[in-house]
């Protein structure tokens, strides 16, 4: 039952080698990338078998650190021919199936429009920035005339009509101050900046969470896989339980024994199913796909590939954008300390009664604010404390990025750990249940004994299952918080 299990499960690992013979001859990394079926199987010579199509991704320029001494490196790494390792060490290729989910659930998201609608905001500022007055000019027409005869105030007296007659026809306009509007044009292009680095932080973010509803989804999956393993070794030894109980070489208890495992593993598939189910809905809400395949991540080629330049990471680099945004507001408004001077032309045509002819002046003028520190205070001010903001806030990131990478590292080396002492366990478990079922089958071992070892067998199996998924999640949570981005 196991055996069977574990063929549906790892079919290019079964048809290649034994697991026991496996286990003392084969390094701990040629083990685990044909456990958890990598894109890419080094051999200890140095060549590299491709598992299926990838494509390249430009990720985190790494810095080196000396840790060829853990043996869990080794487990994790693939072999790398010296000739080629100067070509991978700065790059990680990523399955082409995890790049195309990443790709429809950012359709999903429709945050691409959003990034759009705000990119026509900013070009809307720049053209702007690009005209001629600083604001929307203004008109004015003033008329100044005798009120028509007999009419009059209250309270005054009515005067005879004697055709005074004056038109003011204006024209005002805020002008540019010197410098401004280059520190208007820096504002726009760090806030561009800014939108893009967001954008880039945005996918990140959603990247990860497609990876652990990927994962999430593939355990799901063995699970439920398992469990129908369990329900076809446990029907069939209700059948062969049956056909000795009529045979008079069973009790009866021991048929409702068997029948006990049966239901027991229905109910197990049951509940499995329902679990694959859920993991399928979750990714399809965000994905809009319900079965993506296996997506395996690369494991970190190299020793490089274990540190990390955080300046490169998409959260510190919207983190910077947003603070260079901050700063380059508080230069603007430490460079503008007064509103735009306004330029205004008027023309007057009037006359003084209908005896004289008309008078037509022109007048031009020009309106300068002064600068005071009760307009110019609070907005230095508070673009002053945007920027202290930002700043904190990139050195939190900065912070937290180191931290996260540092957890996934220790986790990825955990997550390898324990795969070793499942699969050793899983071993055991199954040499002891075979063990026992031959003596079951030859009236040595009572069937309470079977069903515990094939209890223990299946835990066994069930954990290391797991336990690969689990080395597989933590590559790609270690990717993640390395900042790779499909």
């Amino acid at each position: 039952m196991f055996r069977s299990a574990r063929r549906r499960l790892c079919p290019d690992l079964t048809a290649r080698l034994d697991p026991r013979v496996a286990f003392h001859r084969r390094t701990s990394a040629m083990v685990l990338c044909s456990v958890i079926a990598g894109p890419a199987i080094a051999s200890p010579t140095g060549s590299q078998t491709s598992l299926g199509a990838s494509a390249p991704i430009e990720v985190i320029d790494p810095r080196p650190q000396n840790l060829t001494s853990h043996w869990w490196v080794a487990q994790l790494g693939t072999v790398v021919d010296s000739s080629t390792a100067q070509g991978v060490d700065r790059a990680r290729v990523l399955p082409t199936d995890l790049i195309r989910l990443v790709d429809r659930a950012w359709d999903l998201s429709r945050q691409a429009e959003a990034k759009a609608a705000r990119g026509d905001e900013l070009g809307a500022r720049s053209s702007a920035a690009q005209s001629y007055f600083a604001g929307a000019p203004s008109v004015s027409f003033d008329l100044r005339r005798d009120l028509p005869r007999g009419v009059g105030l209250p309270g005054t007296q009515a005067q005879s009509e004697r055709g005074k007659n004056e038109w003011e026809p204006g024209f005002a306009a805020p002008i540019w101050l010197p410098g401004q509007r280059d520190a208007q044009r820096r504002v726009i292009e760090r806030d561009r900046e800014a939108l893009d680095a967001t954008a880039l932080l945005a996918r990140w973010r959603l990247a990860g969470e497609v990876r652990d509803l990927a994962w999430r989804l593939r355990a799901a999956r063995a699970e439920e896989i398992l469990q129908r393993g369990r329900l076809d070794g446990a029907q069939a030894l209700e059948a062969d339980v049956l056909r000795r109980v009529t045979g008079g070489d069973l009790a009866r208890t021991d048929l409702w024994l068997a029948q006990v495992e049966t239901r027991a593993a229905q109910a197990a598939v049951i509940e499995s199913k329902a679990r694959l189910d859920e993991a399928r809905v979750t990714l399809a809400s965000v994905s809009g796909l319900d079965d993506p395949g296996i997506i395996d991540e690369p494991a970190p080629i190299g020793d490089q590939t274990f540190a990390i330049d955080p300046d490169k990471h998409p959260l510190i680099v919207a983190a910077t954008q947003a603070f260079g945004a901050a700063r380059a507001r508080l230069d603007y408004a430490s460079s503008v300390r007064r509103d735009n001077p306004t330029f205004s032309v008027t023309g007057r045509f009037d006359r003084d009664g209908y005896d004289s002819g008309y008078r037509n002046t022109v007048r031009m003028g020009v309106s300068i604010p002064l600068d005071t520190a009760s307009r110019n205070a609070p907005k230095i001010a508070s673009a002053a404390a945007e920027a202290v903001e930002s700043e904190v806030a990139l050195y939190r990131e900065r912070r937290q990025v180191l931290a996260d990478h540092n957890r996934a590292r220790l986790a990825m080396q955990a997550a390898a750990s324990a795969l070793e002492q499942h699969r050793q366990r899983q071993l055991l478990a199954s040499d002891a249940a075979g063990a026992i079922e031959r003596s079951f089958r030859a009236g040595e071992r009572s069937l309470p004994e079977l069903l515990r070892v094939r209890s223990l067998a299946l835990d066994a199996q069930l954990a290391k299952e797991l336990a690969q998924i689990q080395v597989g999640q933590a590559i790609a949570r270690f990717n993640q918080a390395s900042g790779v981005t499909p």
